[in-house]
């Protein structure tokens, strides 16, 4: 999105009437992009890994587990809940984390040093660092002072 702004507004470079219009309109639509983005499903599996690998005592994580949750969270914010496992499998593999039968429960990961290091780091890359811990010693690496606070759930305002 960086490289099509700097291309669109490279003819108009040094016009102080028309350059503030073309940033503000495409700050919009690069906002628009990036709430899109994050509803892209490498996002949530992203998102979801990085929710379960805080929780206490967790060690492994089932692929099954793993859609599930998403899906429930899409279900609550209104979207259709259709990520099937076999799809996560598929985003896992892409994201480099290799899956593993876990006995008779399924396929899934356990979640070593390296996966949740793995996972931090994706967060990072892919922008989705708001609601890190002030706990994680991996959170304090990787996002320093954009480290919050525990999250909590975010109440969500309605303007009525």
């Amino acid at each position: 999105m960086r490289d099509l702004e700097r291309a669109l507004m490279l003819p108009f470079w040094g016009d102080q009437g028309t350059v503030p219009i073309l940033v503000e309109a495409l700050s919009d639509q690069n906002r628009d992009a990036r709430a899109e983005r994050h509803q892209e499903p490498e996002c949530l599996v992203i998102r979801a890994l990085f929710l379960l690998c805080h929780q206490e005592g967790m060690s492994e994580l089932l692929v099954g587990h793993l859609a599930s949750r998403i899906n429930g969270t899409r279900k609550q914010l209104g979207e259709e809940a259709d990520l099937k496992p076999r799809k996560v499998g598929a985003i896992l593999k892409s994201l480099r984390f290799k899956t593993k039968t876990m006995g008779s429960l399924g396929r899934g990961i356990e979640l070593t040093k390296e996966h949740r290091e793995r996972i931090h780091d994706l967060l990072k890359v892919y922008g989705l660092t708001n609601g890190t811990t002030a706990e994680c010693s991996l959170c304090k690496e990787r996002f320093g002072a954009n480290a919050q606070q525990k999250s909590q759930p975010q109440e969500q305002k309605v303007n009525v």
